[in-house]
């Protein structure tokens, strides 16, 4: 079911159809035709020759997609969430890259100093770990292969190696095809994909001093 206004000149040849996304044309059609258009919208002029007349366009607005198909298909990114995606596509490569070229501490936490930063403060006022203890270590075993190491370093970045490495190819999905797969709200995953692995740091930390 389409929507027909009042022809709109053009001196193409009739017979074609394009897609035209120009903010001229959607002011065109709300002052003349009293119709608004989203600008998410797509609007299809379809060119054709009344008898006696040069030939016209005719505008075309597809209706919405039934909700079955738009879940099927998934949200279209908006421009920020596009730059998210590329920026953590990049991201997530230099993370593992970084972890590959330190050398993982024999202790089991302290490797992230070969980047020039200072020690953990917890660490050296109480003698104990702290929760995030061992992450850049367990990073340096996952990328080599060394599982176990790595678990036994810190199950939490263990964890969150296997996220990031599952998380890769999706992000790569989604930024490709402009489209949200799987999840209409990912800032609420990441939210509460965040507080699960906070928890299982402070659980994992609780097992340690024990």
């Amino acid at each position: 079911m389409t929507k027909q206004l009042t022809p709109l000149r053009r001196k193409d040849q009739a017979g074609r159809t394009r897609r035209v996304t120009a903010d001229f044309a959607r002011l065109h059609i709300r002052f003349m035709h009293g119709v608004a258009i989203p600008a998410e919208s797509d609007m299809i002029l379809e060119e054709f020759t009344q008898a006696g007349s040069c030939p016209c366009l005719r505008v075309v607005v597809p209706l919405p997609m039934p909700n079955s198909v738009a879940s099927s298909s998934g949200r279209r990114l908006t421009r920020n969430e596009r730059l998210t995606a590329g920026l953590v596509i990049l991201l997530i490569p230099a993370l593992f890259g970084t972890a590959f070229c330190l050398i993982p501490h024999p202790a089991g936490f302290g490797t992230h100093r070969q980047l020039g930063l200072p020690g953990c403060v917890v660490q050296s006022l109480t003698g104990c770990v702290c929760p995030h203890c061992g992450l850049t270590t367990s990073f340096a075993w996952f990328v080599r292969g060394a599982w176990l190491a790595s678990w036994n370093a810190n199950p939490a970045g263990w964890i969150l190696a296997c996220c990031l490495l599952l998380l890769w190819p999706w992000l790569i999905l989604v930024r490709v095809r402009g489209f949200l797969t799987g999840i209409q709200r990912p800032e609420y995953w990441f939210v509460r994909a965040a507080a699960v692995w906070l928890l299982i740091c402070l659980l994992q930390w609780l097992v340690r001093m024990l």
